[in-house]
């Protein structure tokens, strides 16, 4: 290489190893399907697809929602590297919900070794948070070899003021899955998973009280509380729809150690980040070291970050992510052997990813990306050992009548 010359260095381009079949994602004119507490629904007119997909911990399924109110359980092949060939992902497992599935998160010690492990929580409108079991498939009922009667392990209502039930947006489990937060209206709710059928033992507004104004204290964020993460050193990050970001300590269950918003911080670079967007943060996610959070947004073309080490701090943004949508569209943080990376998808059908961006200031462009899908990447989510990557596709498409 000459002096002054930049050496090219080949990124890997993913393999397609699997994919659903695409009865499972086609446009459908008329669909009925029961639903668990045996309502039946008919879906007229839409389209079927992916709304989110999440690896199971152990990393031997991979668990789906979808615009049917389905939340759905793929095992995935053994032998899915040791073939040269695409293999056809078919459901091991379909749960129907009654109604629209706001959130879902697997249970920490998901194992499939273990069927009484294999649990998912999930927030439905209108309806008590549920602890369901991914391995029921209520679309055929228990088979005579099951040890499952009902999908249904336990439900946590989450009510309001007016007694009807919340669904939150967000919702995540604490390291040892012996509890979960949930995040609504500006409200931050804490549950006990071994009480089933009780509300939260632990509840904190995200806004400061009157009370506290008036001898002028409380700080806090206003707003629908749509994302949730906690760090490895249980910190709690909540990001709301009104774009503020709070962190708490002890992982939900204590109290506010910091509040910023992420309109100020666009303001402050307002011409390094022209046309960037950002209409209400989506996700939020820690860096494996917990010094940094990425924080996504609806119609936004970057990712943020911020050094929590300088509390609020933004470090710099991640360009070019091409997510001007109202449509969620997942990322993901992953441990690498130099440090961690980013992976997300965009509009485009295009997952990208940037490596330790932590270490960067100012627009970092992706380090390299690959063609996932035609449609909207709604979810990109690594397995745990690096060797794959699930992404998911889709939106949703208003028929024409002619």
């Amino acid at each position: 290489m000459k002096d002054g010359q930049i050496e090219a260095v080949q990124m890997p381009q993913p393999k397609c190893v699997a994919s659903t079949d695409e009865a499972l994602s086609q446009t459908n004119v008329e669909e009925s399907s029961e639903a668990q507490d045996g309502a039946l629904r008919s879906q007229r007119f839409g389209t079927r697809y992916f709304r989110g997909a999440q690896w199971s911990p152990d990393g031997t399924c991979i668990l789906t929602s979808d615009s049917f109110h389905n939340l759905r359980t793929f095992i995935v092949p053994q032998d899915i590297l040791a073939k040269d060939k695409t293999h056809t992902l078919t459901p091991y497992a379909s749960f129907a919900s009654p109604e629209p599935i706001v959130a879902f998160v697997p249970y920490p010690g998901y194992s499939l070794q273990n069927p009484d492990s294999t649990l998912v929580l999930s927030s439905i409108r209108d309806h008590p948070i549920r602890l369901t079991n991914a391995l029921f498939n209520s679309t055929t009922g228990p088979s005579p070899s099951s040890d499952f009667k009902s999908g249904v392990v336990a439900a946590y209502p989450l009510i309001s003021s007016t007694e009807r039930y919340v669904a939150p947006h967000s919702l995540a489990f604490t390291s040892h899955g012996t509890h979960f937060v949930a995040g609504s209206d500006s409200l931050i709710s804490f549950f006990d998973v071994y009480r089933s059928h009780s509300g939260p033992i632990n509840q904190q507004k995200t806004i400061p009280s009157r009370r506290n104004k008036l001898v002028g204290g409380g700080v806090g964020i206003k707003g629908i509380v749509s994302a949730l993460s906690i760090s490895a050193e249980r910190t709690l990050a909540a990001g709301t729809l009104s774009r503020g970001v709070g962190l708490y300590a002890d992982e939900g269950e204590g109290g506010p150690i910091a509040v910023f918003s992420v309109a100020h911080d666009k303001d402050r670079y307002a011409q390094g980040m022209k046309d960037t967007g950002g209409y209400g943060v989506t996700q939020v996610l820690w860096s494996p070291c917990a010094r940094y959070l990425y924080v996504a947004e609806r119609k936004s073309d970057v990712v943020l970050v911020y050094d929590i080490r300088v509390t609020g701090r933004l470090l710099g943004w991640l360009k070019g992510r091409k997510a001007h949508t109202n449509q969620r569209l997942g990322m993901d943080v992953v441990r690498c052997a130099d440090g961690h990376e980013v992976w997300a998808g965009g509009v485009d059908g295009v997952a990208r990813v940037w490596r330790n961006p932590g270490e960067k200031e100012g627009a970092i462009e992706a380090d390299f990306g690959w063609e996932a899908d035609q449609g909207p990447v709604s979810s990109t989510t690594v397995h745990s050992s690096g060797l794959l990557v699930a992404t998911c596709s889709g939106e949703r498409v208003i028929p024409r009548i002619t």
